[in-house]
């Protein structure tokens, strides 16, 4: 049975209702791995929790989502103590960026802007990879990357443009995630020809976007669509997956 890693999820988030009995289900279908994605201080310790239950199988991202932008300031203080005090367990910082949906107007964005730039500095002394959150902003992300000289490694999760913006992440150190929105987009079609370019598997879950009875699994399913489009071997894409996965966080 191959063996999949899931570069994105929120096992933490109460819309799974009952995550262990579905978190050993995929376990029996081949996903081995969960790399969290942090939203705010509360949740960091819920992850912490679950790490403890099942330590092979969790990975700890601590950060301050986009939506949190209110009171960032406060927020990231205390992702630098718990840094200082449990760093070492804590795989990459994130999920960090901007959301341009949800705000609308320049202040908040301003925000959301400052909150990027202070959590990227901060990944960059404590030299840990990123998990980025980009809605209708890459331009304003790209900006930020190359302002704060940021060359190391990390994930833009649910990426859905284009084979060209996947490059210009490349050239920061930064893979992008493959999910069940890419599945959505037009960029799916030509998935064939993004072999040059490092990509990873996840499923956002509980915000997938497709209807199983185990989001948890998601990832297979978007393995095998993406196989069945390119015609690539699942086997292949499995193995690119994992391979980029662990030349970014471990």
């Amino acid at each position: 049975m191959l063996k999949w890693i899931d570069a994105h999820c929120h096992l933490t988030d109460p819309g799974l209702g009952n995550w262990e009995s579905l978190l050993l289900d995929a376990e029996a279908h081949g996903v081995a791995y969960f790399l969290q994605g942090g939203v705010q201080p509360s949740e960091w310790r819920q992850q912490e929790v679950l790490a403890q239950k099942y330590p092979a199988a969790i990975g700890l991202v601590f950060g301050v989502h986009p939506w949190q932008h209110p009171g960032y300031k406060n927020a990231v203080t205390e992702l630098e103590l718990r840094l200082q005090e449990s760093g070492n367990n804590v795989v990459a910082l994130g999920e960090m960026g901007l959301d341009y949906h949800t705000a609308r107007n320049e202040t908040e964005r301003s925000e959301q802007r400052s909150s990027f730039r202070s959590q990227l500095a901060l990944a960059k002394t404590v030299n840990k990879p990123i998990v980025i959150h980009c809605v209708k902003a890459h331009n304003d992300i790209l900006a930020i990357l190359k302002e704060l000289s940021w060359q190391g490694k990390g994930l833009v999760h649910g990426f859905t443009s284009s084979l060209q913006v996947a490059k210009s992440y490349a050239e920061r150190g930064l893979a992008v995630g493959i999910g069940p929105r890419f599945l959505k987009a037009r960029s799916f079609r030509s998935f064939a020809t993004w072999q040059d370019v490092p990509w990873v598997l996840e499923s956002d879950a509980p915000f997938q976007g497709i209807a199983l009875a185990n989001p948890l699994v998601t990832v297979v399913e978007v393995a095998r669509q993406l196989a069945e489009n390119s015609r690539i071997p699942i086997a292949t894409i499995n193995r690119q997956a994992n391979r980029t996965f662990a030349d970014l966080f471990r």
